[in-house]
């Protein structure tokens, strides 16, 4: 027996047939709606638009009261930039039949195209009203736009009066909890997971998102677990083997990551994360005959990925081998199109550290230097520049770091928070450290955190100074 999506396949088979064979005879054939939807279908889907234009007019010709085709058609108008026209005819059509749900999704999609997002809510808002037993098929097509073009709490908006009802609908299920995760509630997402898998224990993706989220709240031993159940339930999923190994990894059981790794690469071979991940496994299980090449392969898979490079320029300062470390950096630095908001900071500052193994202060100076000055919102390359000037002369103070340094970086906002500890630790000047800490965390709040862990002290200070302990408690809530 032929099973009905075998069926299907061939209809739609023998429609194109038909529809080319006109076309190649320059015959007249008769074709219904549904045979048109078919073949306009088939088209759209391998990207021939000519051709589906085409036979969509056809269509519109032979039955020129279709809905179904005017509404592919305003489809192809959007696909042609024409979004006024896709919108007239719609609006038209809305006219027509006002209780047409199919028309009210694709007005309502096309509204969140052209950024009219109040309108396209209250759009879909009327076409599920409208939907009456298709209820569940309409809802999963407003997520699936919602939730394409980023609007996730009018997703959540739209389900969790219905959560009941949607109760045992994976589909619409997994849409929510998509949502819940991109509006950063977790543990409202692990919640719809949970429904899902009381649903379908056998559900391999619902046990491999819940795993992300595990790791996500940092309970890595429970994402590992779910991990492990999407690969029994699935021993092909590539991404349950990169993710195991990763909570594996943290958990320090480098041996079982790197059976992990392993087990990804032979799916993805060419993945440079997987090789660079491999390599630091063996780095860490101190075989440093074999992690040098997974760190070289990794770069030459993919000489885009940053993360490798620095990886890689790293292994080499942890083996006391700066000169090997500075190799791999000049290499790196030959990829021009590696570099973004400023990523050569970074090689800069790996470089100044090679240098301090060998003693090479001055090289290393300039290079703290060079971190600062290409990235100048990051506080750790200015404050391990003080802190070498500090060990070459324990009498350096922050009064001679601000003088010494003043003309370079003064614009930077980095430098904002150097003169705030300035004022503060040594001038004790509380009040206008308090007011220059405060300009720097509104120039530059990405640094305040590693302010922070660099100048413990401050936290001594914090009882006898509201102010200031004031504006810290206001910057971390």
């Amino acid at each position: 027996m032929q099973d009905s999506g075998s069926t299907d396949y061939n209809e739609v088979n023998e429609a194109v047939e038909r529809f080319e064979q006109m076309e190649v005879n320059r015959q007249k054939y008769f074709f219904d709606v549904h045979s048109i939807e078919n073949i306009f279908d088939f088209y759209a889907d391998k990207l021939q638009l000519e051709k589906a234009d085409r036979v969509l007019e056809l269509g519109i010709r032979m039955h020129p009261q279709a809905t179904s085709l005017k509404v592919r058609k305003a489809s192809m108008y959007i696909e042609k930039g024409q979004q006024e026209k896709a919108l007239a005819l719609l609006k038209d059509l809305l006219l027509l039949e006002p209780s047409n749900p199919e028309v009210y999704l694709n007005l309502g999609w096309l509204c969140l195209r052209m950024k009219q997002i109040t309108e396209a809510f209250e759009i879909f808002d009327q076409g599920i009203a409208n939907a009456f037993s298709e209820d569940e098929d309409c809802l999963l097509d407003v997520a699936l736009y919602l939730n394409q073009f980023r609007q996730f709490n009018q997703t959540i908006k739209l389900f969790e009066p219905r959560r009941k009802r949607i109760g045992k609908n994976e589909e619409l299920l997994f849409e929510l909890a998509f949502a819940y995760d991109k509006v950063d509630k977790p543990y409202l997402a692990l919640s719809v997971y949970r429904q899902l898998l009381d649903l379908n224990p056998f559900s391999e993706n619902a046990w491999y998102n819940k795993g992300l989220l595990m790791v996500k709240i940092g309970e890595i031993e429970k994402g590992c677990t779910c991990f492990e159940y999407t690969l029994a339930l699935n021993p092909h999923h590539s991404e349950a083997y990169f993710n195991r190994g990763n909570c594996l990894a943290q958990s320090n059981r480098y041996q079982e990551a790197l059976d992990s790794y392993l087990d990804f690469i032979s799916y993805q071979p060419g993945a440079s994360r997987g090789l660079h991940y491999i390599a630091d496994c063996w780095d860490h299980l101190n075989n440093h005959d074999l992690a040098p090449g997974f760190y070289t392969l990794a770069v030459k898979s993919d000489p885009m990925d940053f993360y490798a490079w620095q990886a890689f320029a790293n292994y080499y300062l942890s083996t006391d081998e700066p000169g090997q470390c500075r190799e791999v950096i000049k290499m790196a630095l030959k990829v021009e199109d590696l570099f973004y908001d400023n990523t050569k900071a970074e090689l800069y500052f790996i470089s100044a550290q090679s240098y301090i193994l060998e003693e090479n202060w001055r090289m290393a100076k300039m290079y703290f230097k060079k971190a600062v000055i290409d990235d100048p919102y990051t506080f750790k390359y200015l404050f391990d520049l003080y802190q070498l000037q500090k060990a070459l002369n324990p009498g350096y103070t922050l009064h001679a770091f601000q003088k010494q340094y003043r003309a370079d970086f003064f614009l930077m906002p980095s430098f904002n928070y150097m003169l705030a500890a300035y004022y503060i630790f040594e001038l004790e000047d509380l009040k206008n450290g308090t007011e220059q800490l405060r300009e720097a965390i509104q120039i530059n709040p990405a640094s305040f955190e590693q302010f922070v862990d660099n100048f413990p002290k401050l936290n001594d200070l914090l009882d006898n100074y509201p102010k200031l302990a004031h504006l810290i408690d206001k910057y971390i809530n």
